[in-house]
């Protein structure tokens, strides 16, 4: 009984998948649609990191990912669950490596950012203009700060003023830290003042501000590693079972009942971890 479920659900598994690469390939133009629109979200987005990508090369990459890589795992395993699983895994992951990659960036350029205040102030200390202190910060560091105060040099080169393209360095990057230094840089512009002195205050101040939160992150990463493994055990024992088991656990993808008891599960994890992703995300 066990085995024909599985035959079935393996020839129903089959037919979908290449139903959905014929589609792909041959779907005429909502495929070609799609894939301009994919190619051209992948180029922006790792654009945005400076990662340059072809918007071909990644749909390509996709399309192999959720057509092939199921296909192969359900051959190997025979479990149709893993299959769906990992086929839900391809399909959220370009998404997933995205917002990584961009919190990467983000990071690193924060974590800069206090030392390239430092680095300006000095120089308009000795006399520099606020362009001169950041041409010299761009030339001597490298990283994500680097590249986006040279973004800002290029566009005042080109004939943007320099507030626009203080404004489209806000607009760009998003970041909290990054947009308080600039809203100051353009309030001194206005009323005058002291920027030097300025930018070496609020470097102190982010300094002590990630130094805060890399403690809390320290002291919340127990409480974020146990939701972590509360949430996959009852997805590890389940595969266990699977493997172990598959003619009892069969029922569990055989039946109404079965998918019921899969979705309320599913929900709750979803539901425990929301939580206690609340509980440990202190902003600062």
């Amino acid at each position: 009984m066990g085995s024909n479920i599985g035959v079935v659900q393996g020839v129903v598994f089959i037919a979908i998948t290449l139903f959905a690469w014929m589609f792909v390939f041959y779907g005429g133009k909502a495929t070609t649609s799609f894939k301009k629109s994919f190619g051209n979200e992948a180029e922006s987005r790792m654009e945005s990191v400076y990662l340059f990508v072809d918007g071909n090369k990644a749909f390509l990459y996709f399309v192999v990912g959720v057509v092939i890589v199921p296909l192969v795992i359900w051959f190997l395993s025979q479990s149709l669950p893993l299959a769906l699983i990992i086929l839900g895994l391809v399909i959220v992951a370009p998404k997933v490596f995205y917002k990584m990659m961009r919190k990467k960036f983000i990071t690193e350029l924060e974590n800069s950012l206090p030392d390239a205040l430092a680095q300006m102030a000095g120089s308009m200390r000795v006399g520099s203009s606020l362009q001169g202190a950041i041409e010299a910060m761009v030339s001597e560091t490298k990283g994500p700060l680097s590249k986006e105060f040279g973004q800002v040099l290029k566009e005042c080169r080109v004939g943007f003023s320099f507030e626009s393209a203080l404004n489209n360095l806000d607009v760009r990057v998003k970041s909290e830290n990054l947009s308080l230094v600039l809203a100051a840089t353009n309030i001194s512009r206005d009323v005058g003042g002291n920027l030097g002195e300025t930018y070496e205050r609020m470097g102190e101040m982010l300094r002590q501000k990630l130094s805060l939160e890399a403690r809390i992150i320290a002291l919340t990463s127990q409480g974020k590693l146990q939701g972590v493994v509360v949430g996959l055990l009852p997805v590890i024992i389940c595969l266990v079972m699977f493997y172990m088991e598959p003619d009892t656990m069969a029922y569990m993808v055989g039946s109404l009942a079965g998918w019921i008891w899969m979705v309320l599960i599913g929900v709750l994890l979803a539901m425990g971890g929301f939580m206690i992703k609340k509980i440990v995300d202190i902003d600062v």
